[in-house]
Formats: C-alpha cells, sequence, structure tokens
C-alpha cells in the first residue's frame, strides 16, 4: 500500500495536468470528463477546465487528481493527519457548484477548524450506485490510506440512476431530436415505473392526477411521486431496494475493519421528504434497521435537512437531491457533529473495531 500511494504521488510531483479547456455540459458523460471501464464511467485523472452543469446553471472550475477524484492533488499522508475518504454520487461530486461548496469540502473546513490536520478527498461519481461506489473504493479509494470512509448514499443507489440522463452525440445538438428521445425515455420509465410499483406494493399503480405542490400536504399525492419514481428514488419505499444494498454494505463493513478505517453510510433523502408537511421517512426506518442489524455506523440526514428547510423557508436543493450550497453546507454540519467528538486518526482502528 504504501509503495503505491508513493507511485501516485511521484506521478502528481512531475506531471502537471492538463487544461481540457471550456466543456459544455452536453458533454460531462464523454471524454474528456468521463472514462469507460469495466466497472462503470470513472472521471478522468489530471482535469483542469471549466463546465456548466445544467443543474445549477453555473460555469464552475473543476479539476481531478491522481486518483480522478475531485479536487487537488492528495500528497503523502503527514503526521497526525486525519484523512476521510467520501464516496458518493452526483450529490457528493457536486459539479454544479464551486468545489468548495460541495459538502467534503465543507466538512474539511468545519473540523479543520478546530485544530486538526484534516484532509477530506472527495471520491463522488455521478450516477453512481453502491456497487460502483464499492468499486472505486478498492480500485483507488484505499490506496489514500483513509482513516474514515464516508458513503454519501441517495435513495436510488440500489441501482443507477433511471432518470433522463443528459443528452449526448445528435440529441446534444438538435433540439427536435432531444424532445423526441426524451418523451421516449419517459414514456420507457413510466412503464417500468408502473410495473416495478406494483410488484413491489402488492397493489395497483395509485390513480388519479394532481395539481404541482398537492403532494406538500396530501399523503396521495406524494403516494403517485413514489411511486412514478419507482425505478429511480421511489424503489427506496421497498424492502426489495435495501435488501440489494445489503451485501455491498456487508462488503464496505468487512473492508474497514481488515484496513482499519471507521465505516459511516450517510443516508440524503429526496427534496419531497425534506419539503413536505408531514413525516414521510418509510426509507429512513428500514435504512436504518439495516445499519443497525449490519453493525454499520450511519447518519440519516433527513431530519437536519428538513430542520433547515423549515427555519430557512427556501428549497435546500436544485431539484428533487441536488443540494445548493447551503443545502451542502447542513449535511457538513451533521456530519461534522457526529464525526468531530471522536475524530483520532490514532483511535481510528478502534473505533471501527467497537462498531
Amino acid at each position: 500500500m504504501s509503495g503505491d500511494i508513493l507511485v501516485f504521488w511521484w506521478d502528481a510531483r512531475t506531471r502537471a495536468g492538463p487544461s481540457a479547456g471550456g466543456i459544455p455540459w452536453t458533454r460531462l458523460s464523454d471524454p474528456p470528463i468521463n472514462d469507460h471501464t469495466p466497472g462503470g464511467l470513472r472521471l478522468r485523472r489530471w482535469l483542469d477546465c471549466r463546465i456548466v452543469d445544467p443543474i445549477s446553471g453555473r460555469e464552475v472550475a473543476f479539476r481531478t487528481n491522481q486518483f480522478g477524484f475531485r479536487g487537488p492533488i492528495v500528497r503523502p499522508k503527514a503526521p497526525g493527519e486525519c484523512r476521510i475518504l467520501v464516496l458518493g454520487d452526483s450529490i457528493t461530486l457536486s459539479s454544479y457548484t464551486a468545489e468548495a461548496e460541495s459538502y467534503p469540502a465543507q466538512l474539511e473546513r468545519i473540523l479543520s477548524g478546530e485544530g486538526r490536520l484534516v484532509t477530506v478527498i472527495n471520491a463522488g461519481m455521478r450516477g453512481a450506485s453502491l456497487r460502483e461506489e464499492l468499486l472505486i473504493l478498492t480500485e483507488s479509494g484505499l490506496f489514500t490510506q483513509p482513516d474514515v470512509v464516508v458513503v454519501g448514499l441517495f435513495l436510488n443507489d440500489a441501482n443507477r440512476s433511471r432518470m433522463v440522463p443528459l443528452p449526448e452525440g445528435l440529441f446534444a445538438y438538435s433540439a427536435i431530436a432531444r424532445r423526441l428521445r426524451e418523451a421516449s425515455l419517459r414514456n420507457e420509465m413510466s412503464a417500468d415505473a408502473r410495473a416495478r410499483y406494483e410488484k413491489y406494493a402488492g397493489r395497483p399503480f395509485p390513480p388519479g392526477t394532481y395539481d404541482d405542490g398537492v403532494w406538500r400536504s396530501d399523503r396521495a399525492a406524494f403516494e403517485v411521486l413514489v411511486a412514478e419514481a419507482a425505478v429511480d428514488w421511489g424503489f427506496a419505499w421497498f424492502e426489495a431496494a435495501w435488501q440489494e444494498m445489503r451485501p455491498d454494505l456487508e462488503i464496505m463493513r468487512a473492508l474497514s475493519k481488515e484496513h482499519g478505517f471507521r465505516l459511516v453510510v450517510a443516508l440524503f433523502p429526496v427534496t419531497y421528504q425534506v419539503e413536505v408537511k408531514f413525516l414521510e421517512d418509510a426509507p429512513q426506518r428500514m435504512f436504518v434497521q439495516v445499519m443497525e442489524e449490519t453493525g454499520i455506523e450511519y447518519l440519516d440526514l433527513l431530519p437536519a435537512l428538513r430542520e433547515a428547510y423549515q427555519g430557512a423557508d427556501r428549497s435546500l436543493a436544485y431539484d428533487h437531491c441536488h443540494l445548493t450550497p447551503e443545502g451542502s453546507g447542513v449535511a457538513a454540519t451533521a456530519l461534522a457533529r457526529l464525526l468531530g467528538p471522536t475524530l483520532d486518526c490514532a483511535a481510528a482502528t478502534t473505533m471501527s473495531d467497537r462498531q
């Protein structure tokens, strides 16, 4: 392990990252941003460019290091340094905000502000499922020598997101072709959602349509949202989703013991759960049960985000899940409260063993 990290470090010392120039958001799923690998999409190493992600519409500086993780070069570990590796999907990667506004970067500032030498590494990958996050951990994440591994789990992480993907090829440049393709995908997803909902719910797809915003106070309208997203985040309302994730979580747990890092899984809710007037936390209750049965330390972010939303009276997300810088700050603060009191590198192995 120490030899591998030295090789990565030497590569970082002797190679200047070539600038990729301005890259429009329509090419985020193509080179030079991503590489296609047997384990799924991975960010290319040494990116140094500006991108415009449609989630926020902002142009942001985007860089990757020698591991293909967003952020600066990962250097050899310093004496007394506490190193936190954050795995996750697009919520963690946060390519739609400035690097400093992502929750891993904000977490580093909070923990470092308490007088400790803390490095937080953002290993998020857009569209990644829990299986891909596990692969990223074993492919390159362990080389960073983490004391803590945080998994930023979203409700659709039992499988890759089925939301309408970013347009590529002809669809990226032809508005007519893009609209036709999007309509086709939505029809396909609607049929799949109906089939999956009826299979796992054991009842017919919920009837009726509702005006925008009715879901905030009407449980039947909220159920329609869940049903329509049954191929994506709505799947988390069924026990099957959590049982699909259990084996990968157990492997991560075993790796934490083998390599002596503290493992924490933080669950991000869908924005509808944050903004609804009643409490709808069925996925969170199943999540807690699985975490306790597998002995994995966990954090449910729904309470913190609901409290912050009610206090701010404005949305903390750009869409159904992607957090604004303010929302990311809420997540970072909640994680810091969990990690901070016991964040001690010398005790990291002991903490993992106690879980």
